[in-house]
């Protein structure tokens, strides 16, 4: 009796089990399989506006807007502004996800909690540039087999936060691009995130101008080659912990921290930087940096060091005296604009293979002494602004420069105003055509030696000396000018000129010879009878404010095609002599001499 009622128990409760499960499996049947889309339509649209990717139509079983039903179709045309509510019903599960709504720019919210997806490859793309998206709901969406999440959320710049708790990545490899200028998402946490596939991240956060907080603490990047723009324009961020980041198969962290212009602090002791061939602009603008530790970095392999720490405003020490430059060979804007440095130590810097010293120490304003004796420039092309702006650099010894191949020199000690002593008489030039702001503003320079100068290439000399105050005594006589064609404002405001010399001055191509002269208050006389201004547009200010100037013979001027010469001779002294030659001087220049002057017209 005891064995029966048990054996019926048994049967009773198996059959509740089946009951249970039979309403289980219904009650998954009858589940609804949809995606719910909100769009926002905040202006009258002339055109039908896409709603999804058109692959998306083979999966639809009916529509509905706001209720109603609609025809199925891949793009529909708004009557009036305002919100809708379109309800997408499919026939069967999403096999793919990529790209599923990207450019839809007036979907403002989507709901997946009732959707069905089936083993999907890739979610890149899945919302691509949907400018209005403000909220996702993913529910329990299974994204254990996707491969690729780039740009997923790219370009969504409306949204704030988004859930991704229920994302599995453990097989995701790429994520390029995936939060790429989500200019308005604050915060995000990726904890969960299981990234030990992950091979790229390249701009995965670039330009989240307003995310203040990231937590990437689980991070594996064991991976990961390809790190560039990682975090580039991230504007907000102050903090930023890194620590559990390898990096030991990076090869490359251009524009890594680019404009992370609120970033305090960062620690990178454990980076491996063993494989990494390019590190240009890894620091770019991060303007509020005051210390930065690389002593862990191993540089063997850099090629391209450019714009490195260029913008570091606040960075006020960096031991770079490991660094291992052997095989650099771009080095432009290194230190620009490092406004708050007051020494570099670069004894240990190997720069046989660097190419480019495009502005490498533009601005470093506080430096006082640069050491860059041992610098092998035998292949450098490019030295424009090298040191432009080193404004308390007093001295430095270039002698052991070679400039065979320098083809760019224009502003390379431009606003190097403390610069006392300069020897520059060892450069090769002769490949350079601009020397235009060479020496500008050089105030405290007395003296140049400019004899072994080969100008025979050079087009452009505007601002060459311009504000050399100090300087007294230029010879020129060597320079090869004929295919110059700009002298604009070449010696202005060279106060203390007393003597210069121009003997071999071939101006026949020169267009623009504004304030050429202009400030020399010094200068007692100028003869100019060799110079040929036949092809000069503009001499406005040519002579203007030579306040001592009594002696100026332009006898072989031709000024008829001249377009303008405002104040020509603005500011020159009462009483003086000018020889010209009338028949190629119009009258209102001729009218602009100092009445008391002694005219002189050699006219034929």
């Amino acid at each position: 009796m005891y064995q029966s009622l048990f054996k019926f128990k048994e049967i009773k409760i198996a059959f509740v089990f089946l009951l249970i499960a039979s309403t289980i499996k219904s009650s998954e049947m009858n589940k609804q399989n949809r995606i719910i889309a909100k769009y926002k339509i905040d202006s009258e649209q002339s055109d039908k506006i896409l709603l999804f990717n058109r692959y998306l139509l083979s999966y639809i079983s009916s529509m509905t807007l706001n209720g109603e039903d609609i025809d199925i179709s891949y793009t529909y045309k708004f009557e009036e502004e305002g919100e809708y509510e379109i309800i997408i019903n499919l026939s069967k599960d999403l096999e793919r996800a990529d790209e599923l709504f990207i450019d839809c720019l007036f979907l403002k919210e989507i709901d997946f909690t009732e959707t069905k997806f089936s083993n999907i490859p890739s979610l890149k793309g899945l919302f691509r540039n949907c400018k209005g998206l403000e909220k996702v709901e993913f529910g329990d969406i299974d994204t254990s087999n996707v491969k690729d999440m780039n740009g997923v959320f790219s370009s969504c710049v409306s949204l704030v936060s988004v859930d991704l708790s229920a994302f599995n990545t453990k097989n995701v490899q790429i994520m390029d691009y995936f939060f790429f200028s989500c200019n308005s998402l604050i915060s995000l946490d990726l904890k969960n995130f299981d990234t030990s596939k992950v091979i790229s991240t390249k701009f995965m956060f670039s330009d989240c101008k307003s995310l203040t907080s990231l937590n990437l603490d689980n991070f594996d990047t064991s991976l990961v080659s390809n790190m560039n723009n990682m975090f580039d324009n991230c504007q907000s961020l102050k903090r930023l912990h890194l620590t559990s980041f390898n990096t030991r198969n990076v090869v490359s962290f251009v524009y890594f921290l680019h404009n992370c212009y609120s970033l305090t602090s960062i620690d990178l002791s454990k980076f491996d930087t063993g494989n990494v061939h390019d590190i240009s602009g890894m620091f770019l603008n991060c303007q509020s940096l005051t210390s930065l530790d690389v002593k862990s970095f191993n540089t063997k392999n850099v090629i391209s060091m450019s714009q490195l720490f260029e913008g570091c405003l606040s960075l006020r020490q960096l031991d770079i005296s490991h660094f291992d430059t052997s095989n650099v060979e771009d080095m432009e804007f290194l230190f620009s604009r490092c406004v708050s440095l007051t020494s570099i130590d670069l004894k240990n810097f190997n720069t046989k293979k660097v190419e480019d010293m495009n502005h490498m120490f533009n601005r470093c304003e506080k430096i006082t002494h640069l050491d860059v004796r041992h610098f092998d420039t035998s292949k450098v092309f490019n030295m424009m602004g090298m040191f432009e702006d080193c404004k308390m650099l007093t001295s430095i010894d270039l002698s052991n420069f070679k400039t065979n191949n320098l083809v760019y020199i224009s502003s390379m000690f431009s606003g190097c105003v403390s610069l006392k002593d300069l020897n520059i008489k060892s450069f090769d030039i002769s490949g350079v055509d601009s020397l235009s702001l060479l020496f500008n503003e050089c105030k405290y320079l007395t003296n140049l030696d400019l004899s072994n100068f080969d100008t025979k290439q050079v087009k452009q000399m505007q601002n060459m000396f311009n504000g050399c105050s100090r300087l007294k005594y230029l010879d020129l006589g060597n320079f090869e000018t004929s295919n110059v064609i700009n002298m604009k404002n070449m010696f202005s405001d060279c106060n203390s000129l007393t003597s210069i010399i121009l003997d071999n001055f071939d101006t026949s191509k020169v267009t623009n010879m504004e304030n050429m002269f202009s400030g020399c208050k010094a200068l007692t006389s100028l003869n100019l009878n060799i110079f040929e201004t036949d092809n000069v547009l503009n001499m406005n200010k040519f002579f203007s404010d030579c306040i001592n100037l009594a002696f100026i013979d332009i006898s072989n001027f031709n000024m008829r095609g001249v377009e303008s010469y405002n104040l020509m001779f603005y500011n020159i002294s009462e009483k003086g002599h000018i020889i010209y030659n009338g028949k190629f001087i119009p009258d209102e220049v001729i009218k602009q001499i100092p009445e008391k002057w002694e005219k002189t017209n050699k006219k034929n």
